[in-house]
Order: structure tokens, then sequence, then C-alpha cells
């Protein structure tokens, strides 16, 4: 029994010595840090390098001394080739006002393990004690110097894109050259730049840089307008037509012409050829209200609508939306008309083709024409257009769609009635 007291009073006084020792012990390590700090303060620790510079116990000046001359070296040892297509220039880094925040690198070398409490810094002195600390740090740029480089570089490289101007000379289409354009984007070779030279600093070779330049295409170029033929074609009587509608015809068929339509584009009569006033040139003619004939601003415009729309059946076109009258027409079979209103009734067809349209639409003499030109896709396609009479006042109006002969689709694309 006595025995055992005595091993538990000897036990508690092996556990109390061995705190106070490690009490001791942390005490002496905490004021020799806290002594080691008050030393260093204004100085690098051991172990820390920029690539292979030694920057260890270096007060904050020489720091600062060391790297201006490390950087310094390292940039003028640095070419950069800017290039692209025929365009070549050489330029030293340092004459693109890139550098090195010397101020800001030096602040951060000098404070590193001391930013912290006293743990924090001792567990980071203690890591860069036992494992050496290398930095990296990235090159910025004088905004100034730079930019205007980056702008010089581009003036000697853009070039604007020039679109072909398109006219018709009666079934002829004429253009005028297009080119493609050239936009250096300056963003990205700002970026690019200062990539390259963080990762070359160690280089004295000279860096390649191919100039990022956007392409500008046109949007018709003259290699496809080359190609470019009537694909489908319609033409209507105007018979006894009167001046004013005439005229009516000739401004809405100016308003079409020369329209190009991309490929899986909507094309709207409507909304091309705006509102159609007096204001704009149109005049009084007759036109269709209900089931009545009265003089209407712009009268007499439907027949060029209807000569289009058929121009579309033929090129094998998309009819998006198309409205009969409400009376029958005499300048196109029944079932073949299309009609058209400001605002609420319109024609609308989708360009289904993989290459650009282009709308032809013209008076001349005693007629309306409607030519849609583009890249004839299927030489061997033929479409036929037939209108199944219902009754005196209805119809059913078919596509037939024919490969070398043979009829391969047959498609009802309207059922009418008329009053």
């Amino acid at each position: 029994m006595c025995k055992k007291k005595i091993l538990k009073i000897l036990k508690k006084h092996i556990i109390l010595t061995v705190i106070t020792i490690m009490c001791t012990l942390f005490i002496s390590f905490t004021s020799f840090s806290l002594v080691k700090t008050k030393l260093n303060e204004n100085k690098v620790y051991k172990n820390i390098y920029i690539d292979n510079l030694n920057l260890s116990k270096l007060s904050k000046e020489e720091v600062k001394y060391k790297l201006h001359k490390y950087y310094n070296e390292k940039l003028k040892n640095i070419n950069v080739n800017f290039y692209f297509g025929e365009f070549k220039e050489i330029i030293n880094a340092k004459d693109l006002g890139i550098y090195y925040n010397i101020d800001k690198i030096s602040d951060e070398i000098i404070n590193l393990g001391k930013t912290g409490n006293i743990v924090q810094d001792t567990i980071s002195r203690l890591n860069i004690l036992l494992n050496s600390k290398s930095l990296t740090f990235y090159p910025i740029d004088n905004n100034n110097k730079l930019d205007y480089k980056v702008k010089e570089i581009a003036s000697l490289i853009n070039k604007d894109m020039i679109d072909s101007s398109i006219k018709f000379v009666g079934e002829n289409i004429k253009f005028t050259k297009s080119s493609i354009g050239y936009k250096v984007d300056e963003a990205l070779l700002k970026e690019i730049l200062l990539e390259s030279i963080n990762s070359n600093i160690n280089s004295s070779s000279t860096i390649n840089i191919k100039i990022p330049v956007n392409i500008l295409k046109p949007s018709l170029p003259n290699e496809i307008l080359e190609k470019f033929k009537i694909i489908g074609t319609y033409t209507t009587s105007l018979g006894n037509s009167s001046e004013n509608r005439k005229n009516n015809l000739k401004l809405f068929t100016q308003s079409l012409n020369t329209k190009i339509i991309f490929p899986n584009e909507i094309f709207s009569a409507d909304k091309i050829s705006g509102h159609r006033t007096i204001a704009k040139g149109y005049k009084p003619a007759p036109g269709f209200i209900g089931d009545k004939i009265v003089q209407v601003p712009a009268g007499g415009i439907c027949q060029g609508v209807t000569t289009l729309y058929n121009a579309t059946l033929y090129a094998d076109l998309e009819i998006v939306e198309r409205a009969s009258h409400s009376l029958i027409v005499r300048y196109a079979p029944m079932g073949r008309d299309a009609t058209i209103s400001d605002g609420t009734v319109d024609f609308k067809f989708k360009n289904n083709k993989s290459y650009p349209i282009i709308i032809q639409t013209y008076t001349n003499n005693d007629i309306v024409r409607a030519n849609i030109w583009g890249i004839k896709e299927n030489a061997n396609r033929e479409i036929v257009i037939d209108v199944k009479h219902l009754s005196p006042k209805s119809c059913e109006t078919y596509k037939y769609t024919y490969e070398k002969g043979v009829l391969i689709k047959k498609e009802i694309i309207s059922r009418d009635k008329y009053k």
C-alpha cells in the first residue's frame, strides 16, 4: 500500500517536471523568436530566393538594388519578334515598357514570415529554414508605353474589310471587288506578351509572338458571287394598270431589290419595304378592303408580293408566312397570289440554302419581275406548281419536286377560298 502511494507521488513529480521543462523551452524559444524577429525586422530571412538569386539576410535597400540590377539585366536580354503574315518587327522588352514593380516585390520579400502572430511566424520561419523558398514574380507594363506600341503595331496591320457592292443590269448581276479585313486583338496581344516574357525571363533568346488578328470576311465574297445564277423567277403583267399603280409597284420593287438573305435568315416583305406612305412617294390606287375595291395609299403593291412569292416557290425556298387576297386577282392564277398590309399581313420566307441569296425585283414596261439569285445546289432538281380547283372560288395549290425527271416529293402548299 505504501509502495503504491510512493509511486503515485513520483509519477506526479515526473509529470510536473516535464511540464515545467516544456514551458521553459517554449518561453525560451518564444523569447528567442522575438529577439530574432526584432533583429531581422528589416532583413530577409535565410533561404529565400528569386529563381537562383539568393536574397538571404539582405536589407530592403539591398534587395531593391539587387532586384533592380537582376531584372534590368534579364529584360535587356529579351527581344520580342512580333509577326503576322509579311509583317515583322523586333523590339527589346524594356522598350515596350515592361518592368517589375521592385518596391512591391521588395516589401513582399522582406515581410515573408513576419505578417502573422508569433506562432504563425515561427512556423513560417522554420518552414523557410528547412525548405528553401524560391519566389516567382510577374512583369507588369507601363500602360501608356505598351499601349502606344501595341496600337502602333495594330495600325500597320489593321485593314478595313470591303464588301461587294451589288447591282443588276437587266438579267445580269454586277459586283465590285471584295477583300478581307484584319483587326488586331490588342488586349490579347498584351496578355500573350506578358506571359511570354514571364516564362522566358531566364532565357536570353528572342521570343517569337504571332500577333493575334481577327480576320474580317466579306459577307458575300467574290468567289461566291461569281457562281450566282437565277434559281427562281416569275413574271406578272401590269396590263392596263394606272400610272399611280405603276408608280407604287416601281417604288415597292425598288425597296426589295438587291436585298441579301443569308442562310437560315427569314425575309419579311413588310419589314424590308417599310411603311408605304404618301410621304414616301406612294400614291392612291385600287386595292382590296374586305370584298371591295377602293382607292388606298400604295394600292397595287400586292402584285409585287405575288410575283416574289412565285419566284421563291420555284427557287425551292421555305415559305414562312403567306396570305391570299379576299378576292381573285387578275395578274396571277387563283391560289398563286400573296398579299401584304402594313403591320398586319406579311409575306415571309426563309433561306433554307447553304449560301446567301439575292432578290432582284423590278418593273419594266408592262411587267413585274422577280428573280432569286443564288447557287443552284442541285442542278437535276425541278419544281412544278399546280393548282387544283375545288370550286369557282376555292382551290388547293401543290408543289411537285422532280429529280432527273422522277417525282420525289409532292406537297400541298395552300388551300385558299375567295369571295
